[in-house]
């Protein structure tokens, strides 16, 4: 397990080596009929037809996405209906069946939602005692794993109205991700809780290695690690199994953070969220208005989009199964505080890129 914290300047930093900056956002298109405030949650359905967003206004909204026939290509995006709760909608997610979507939030309750039952009546199936700031689906066990500032993990099988099992952590959590076997935990305190699905048991526990508030965290694609993004502008690399002799494979590096001209200070930004491609590269987005795609193992920025820098930040995003479209959501964070929000400049919207391989494979470590 990792040691103790070293901090994000201590002998774990890394700096990532850098690919051409700007690569084109020029086809990026919006999408239509976006939520009316900020989206804080996107999930695809694993058959890559429905996705869904959560929105500060307290909705879900679904989408159905239509592709050209016999290939990758994505020619269509249609509303498909929303759903409601009693406050804000922190975290969603879509079950194996490809249909039914699972969200919480402020109203401290788990719902599940249908669109193709052509109603916005969702269901009750949970209930925490603060509001609820994650949520993932385990198709695995047919599970809902939600994650509450009520400092519970709570695991929900759908048909009955208390948990199936409970992890209690030492704080609010902050960031989650579970893919199974694995359930990873954020909490307020910086602690980061690992979790056995299989043995039902904690496997681990440390303090992040970032020194301010973690933010979001993901699990590899490939199931061996976890990414963490603080709202400091850094990353933290973490292995599940890293022996001794590989300690260079838990790393910490810098991103979304511009110099300031003529000194040697930062503007820093938070890294609003993470999220893995199928190939095991990730993407960062940031209040800075800005996402970028980078290959941990080589500790290389593969490509870096600032179409929204300085405009608006990016607060959440999601790739595609087969890893050809990235959507990323653009709306105010309130990191700048309410002084900097600019109702005309920052109007929330939901935006679709083309991932090209060129920008998202894995880099030739011989030419590193």
């Amino acid at each position: 397990p990792p040691g103790p914290s070293r901090g994000s300047g201590g002998p774990r930093a890394a700096k990532m080596n850098a690919s051409t900056r700007g690569k084109s956002q020029k086809n990026d298109r919006p999408l239509p009929q976006p939520p009316s405030d900020s989206v804080s949650s996107m999930r695809i359905s694993a058959n890559g037809v429905m996705l869904a967003a959560a929105s500060w206004d307290g909705s879900v909204t679904c989408y159905e996405l239509q592709y050209q026939s016999g290939n990758a290509q994505l020619t269509g995006v249609v509303p498909h209906g929303s759903a409601a709760a009693e406050g804000p909608v922190l975290a969603l997610d879509i079950a194996a069946d490809n249909a039914t979507i699972a969200f919480s939030g402020a109203d401290c309750k788990v719902r599940l939602w249908s669109p193709a039952s052509g109603t916005n009546q969702s269901q009750q199936i949970g209930q925490h005692q603060q509001p609820v700031r994650c949520l993932r689906y385990l198709p695995d066990r047919n599970l809902v794993c939600t994650g509450s500032w009520d400092r519970n993990v709570h695991f929900w099988d759908m048909r009955q109205a208390t948990p199936a099992a409970t992890f209690q952590v030492d704080e609010r959590v902050y960031a989650m991700d579970a893919r199974f076997p694995a359930c990873v935990v954020g909490t307020a305190s910086r602690n980061i809780f690992v979790y056995d699905l299989t043995a039902g048991r904690e496997m681990k526990r440390h303090m992040s290695p970032m020194k301010y508030q973690t933010r979001c965290l993901s699990v590899f694609a490939d199931n061996q690690g976890y990414a963490i993004g603080s709202v400091e502008g850094r990353v933290a690399i973490e292995n599940f199994h890293s022996a001794p002799t590989h300690a260079s494979r838990n790393f910490v590096f810098k991103c979304h953070r511009d110099r300031v001209a003529g000194s040697q200070h930062e503007h820093i930004y938070s890294v609003n969220d993470l999220c893995f491609h199928p190939l095991n590269t990730f993407a960062t987005l940031g209040s800075d208005g800005v996402f970028a795609f980078w290959d941990k193992d080589v500790k290389h920025r593969l490509s870096i989009h600032e179409r929204f820098k300085h405009a608006c930040p990016l607060t959440t995003g999601c790739f595609s199964p087969n890893g050809a479209q990235f959507f990323y959501a653009v709306g105010y964070d309130w990191s700048k505080g309410a002084e900097q929000y600019n109702p005309q400049q920052m109007q929330p919207s939901i935006w679709v890129h083309n991932v090209t391989k060129a920008e998202i494979s894995h880099r030739d470590q011989k030419k590193k």
